[in-house]
């Protein structure tokens, strides 16, 4: 059996992503006839046909889609180890890339930021900001290290780990004087099925007039006297009696659940001690 570097299938898992070789190798700085050679080479050794030549590309065949599964896992691992390797050879010089739902507040994340700079200073945090199909993907593509987002999150990965952080009631709300027209989190959201459900089993109906995909721009349009909103209790319990009033429908609303997720193979050390003081935080209030 001839010998296939690790360089022709980290080469194959590019051309299975980009669905382009002429991309890939743009991308690579190399020839397309070298990606090409490495391709057929790859074929040749393990017996089967990887690609189908298309007008626009090429197409993966079933073949390769089983085996760009097992390569992306193989190569992220390498990847991980490599990278805990040389953020400890560099006291924790790194990066940890963290996806976080759009309607979730971000002010709560801020102290567990401060709290880890603080015990790694060296340690560079991006925030990443999407929908929870997005924030999947990302991870599965080894794009980010975790994702902070309600329940449920699911993902074709065996290895998916998911950990409740916090339950977190949810509530109406409005300023005195405003009118009774709703605000309700964007279709598609977790908070929105939820709270759909919850008015369907109940018999509810209610005038949805606005739909925001931002928990700002959501607590903005309340202050501003625009309508009736629906939040998270534990945000506005300070501020109940002073600026906003209860909009009672039924005694409870749903109930919500943050979580952190990540794929549970090897984990650089830098993100486990993330996710540790993430699992810390008893309490968390953010408005």
């Amino acid at each position: 059996m001839n010998n296939v570097s690790l360089d022709a299938y980290s080469i194959f898992k590019d051309v299975y992503e980009n669905r382009n070789i002429a991309q890939t190798a743009n991308k690579l700085n190399v020839s397309p006839s070298s990606i090409s050679y490495r391709i057929k080479m790859l074929e040749e050794m393990l017996n089967i046909k990887l690609f189908e030549r298309k007008s626009f590309g090429v197409e993966p065949t079933a073949c390769a889609d089983e085996l760009y599964y097992n390569i992306n896992e193989a190569l992220s691992m390498i990847k991980n180890v490599e990278r805990d390797i040389i953020e400890k050879k560099n006291s924790n010089n790194g990066n940890i890339y963290i996806g976080i739902h759009y309607n979730i507040d971000k002010l709560f994340i801020i102290s567990v930021i401060n709290k880890y700079i603080k015990l790694f200073p060296n340690m560079k945090i991006h925030l990443i900001e999407k929908g929870t199909h997005e924030l999947v993907k990302l991870l599965e593509n080894n794009k980010i290290d975790m994702i902070i987002d309600y329940l449920p999150i699911s993902s074709d990965k065996k290895e998916l780990k998911v950990k409740i952080l916090k339950e977190l009631h949810t509530c109406f709300i409005k300023i005195h004087g405003a009118p009774d027209k709703y605000i309700l989190p964007s279709i598609g959201s977790v908070a929105r099925t939820e709270i759909d459900h919850y008015l369907q089993e109940n018999n509810i109906t209610i005038p949805v007039n606005y739909e925001i995909c931002s928990n700002e721009l959501m607590y903005k349009m309340i202050k501003e006297k625009i309508g009736i909103g629906y939040v998270i209790t534990e945000n506005i319990q300070s501020n109940i009696d002073k600026e906003f009033e209860y909009v009672k429908l039924l005694e409870d609303c749903p109930v919500l659940h943050i979580c952190v997720a990540y794929i549970d193979k090897i984990v650089p050390s830098s993100v486990k001690n993330f996710i540790e003081l993430l699992e810390e935080i008893n309490k968390w209030n953010y408005i």
